[in-house]
């Protein structure tokens, strides 16, 4: 049933924009609907009066001729949406961490945790040199995004949050946190005793493009 409902969304997707889909079908066959409709096209195309605005705009095409059928581009947006490409990386980058097995270590860093009834408390000694640093006014600049999961007993969804860590360092704390390492704590609101769950953390530095992850046990 569920393949079923995404099939006809991804034909209603190709129908809007012109396409067609050809699903449960030999390679044949689609092939020869695509021949059979690219025998013969024509491309049209207009100057809007109105420019401006972020609505999305419908397209209809009429022919005098009866008995045509016709495939065309329904619509389109006037402007095309804005994608914050750092959050959408960042998104992808630790959400596939998270999934994955794997421990990664290129951004090391060691994960201390404790727990009382009702919550965890994480925290992270992240070792700099993996960090990259940019100078911007005298002072070392990064950002680090930080997910903590900790999984539930008998439950699909786990208690999740996640934060951005902003660095900004005069000369004397970068130093400084070059012997010591940067320290990060949070804590995560759970249901329950959280005793013996799972806790997976990720750290990701966009600039670098690179992410680490470690995994624990609450005793």
């Amino acid at each position: 049933m569920n393949q079923a409902l995404g099939i006809e969304a991804i034909r209603g997707a190709a129908r809007q924009t012109g396409g067609e889909l050809s699903a449960y079908a030999l390679p044949a066959v689609g092939l020869q609907r695509i021949l059979n409709r690219t025998a013969s096209s024509y491309l049209l195309g207009y100057y809007p009066k109105n420019v401006s605005g972020d609505k999305y705009r419908n397209i209809k095409v009429r022919v005098a001729r009866p008995g045509l059928s016709l495939s065309y581009r329904h619509g389109y947006f006037a402007t095309p949406p804005v994608v914050d490409v750092r959050a959408a990386t960042s998104k992808q980058r630790i959400n596939a961490t998270l999934q994955d097995g794997r421990v990664f270590p290129d951004i090391p860093f060691e994960l201390h945790v404790t727990a009382v009834t009702g919550r965890v408390d994480i925290r992270l000694s992240i070792d700099p040199s993996a960090v990259q640093f940019v100078d911007r006014d005298g002072r070392k600049m990064a950002t680090l995004e930080i997910a903590a999961v900790v999984g539930q007993s008998g439950k699909d969804s786990p208690d999740f949050k996640q934060d951005a860590l902003d660095l900004s360092l005069d000369r004397a704390a970068f130093q400084r946190i070059k012997r010591e390492k940067i320290s990060y704590t949070t804590s995560i609101p759970v249901t329950g005793n959280p005793r013996n769950r799972d806790v997976k953390v990720v750290v990701y530095d966009y600039a670098a493009d690179r992410v680490g992850s470690a995994t624990g046990k609450i005793r």
